[in-house]
């Protein structure tokens, strides 16, 4: 895990946020090149596995997407 889980309702069970140090920071997803705001990191349970999902906000607005938290770097340097 790259953080310690934040306290707080879960869905079922089945996810739940992580303190993640990028968390506002503006950050690159390595998989696709895009920039944006890490909005917040989530743990959560796919088919028996456990994966932290990084939630990313494009400047200026628009549509969230998400990535895995290990694609993520912070814009000018790396991680």
């Amino acid at each position: 895990m790259t953080g310690r889980p934040v306290p707080g309702p879960m869905a079922g069970g089945e996810w739940h946020t992580i303190d993640h140090p990028l968390t506002g920071e503006h950050v690159r997803d390595i998989a696709n090149g895009l920039t944006g705001t890490l909005t917040c990191v989530t743990a959560e349970h796919h088919a028996g596995r456990l994966l932290e999902i990084a939630h990313i906000r494009s400047t200026g607005g628009g549509i969230e997407w998400t990535t895995a938290a290990s694609n993520i770097s912070p814009v000018g340097g790396a991680q």
